[in-house]
């Protein structure tokens, strides 16, 4: 579910335009537990929602953010500009069955999971809350987009992604990131400045820059001066002409 050789997969500059852990390579002579531990780096993130606007029927209706499903767990919740995409770690099942057989590790720390092959709770918890409770909440155009991507990808989506877990409660509550709240905040982001949805939009974003904002009020500027003066000579034009025909009448 890990693919630890994906930067054979993309280019050299993906990784620097997303300033993410992604894509990652599992070097040689690195161990399991240091390779899993650089490429889901800790942060700390408290989302505190609501986020009624990263619904995944939200992303694809008012931002065009269309949803890809991942057999590869560093790319869930990874955000493409240029694609439009936010990809999606699919296997709930999967997701359900490691966190339950690590709930059987009692007072176990992150890296007493690690050392006996299981992901950190912590880990599995934020990536079933960022599906249940962010994309895919328990309501009906949730549930009906859910059903309409499970039906389109043709068995590429997990079906049980129809099934609530039952193991993230409380979704008003706050929650505490600690690997995927840097993704999270991204998404924010982008949902606030959401991209442009066609050219014409697309092409007025890129010369809306501070620099080009300015050139245009000084232009501005400079026609209002322009034709302050040629309305000054009319002025004085008109005067004259009064003044000549006052002083000289016919």
């Amino acid at each position: 579910m890990i693919d630890a050789s994906s930067t054979e997969s993309f280019s050299d500059d993906y990784r620097f335009r997303h300033s993410d852990s992604f894509p990652v390579h599992w070097e040689d002579g690195k161990s399991f537990i240091d390779f899993i531990q650089s490429t889901f780096p800790s942060t700390t993130y408290r989302a505190t929602g609501p986020f009624n606007r990263l619904k995944a029927w939200k992303l694809k209706q008012r931002c065009g953010i269309s949803i890809v499903p991942t057999d590869d767990l560093v790319r869930h919740l990874l955000y493409d500009s240029g694609s439009r995409t936010l990809t999606v770690f699919h296997h709930v099942t999967w997701l359900k069955a490691q966190l339950n057989h690590a709930s059987a590790i009692s007072d176990a720390q992150a890296l007493d999971y690690l050392t006996r092959g299981v992901l950190p709770p912590q880990l599995l918890r934020e990536t079933l809350y960022s599906i249940y409770r962010i994309l895919f909440p328990l309501d009906k155009k949730s549930a009906k987009y859910a059903r309409r991507l499970v039906d389109e990808w043709g068995g590429s989506f997990d079906p049980n992604l129809l099934v609530d877990p039952g193991v993230m409660h409380m979704a008003s509550d706050a929650f505490e990131f600690k690997f995927r709240g840097k993704r999270i905040g991204h998404l924010e982001n982008v949902v606030a400045h959401p991209p442009p949805k066609n050219v014409v939009v697309s092409w007025i974003g890129r010369h809306s820059s501070d620099r080009n904002v300015l050139t245009v009020a000084i232009v501005g500027v400079l026609f209002a001066a322009l034709f302050g003066l040629l309305g000054l000579i009319v002025g004085i034009g008109q005067l004259i002409v009064s003044y000549l025909a006052w002083k000289y009448p016919s």
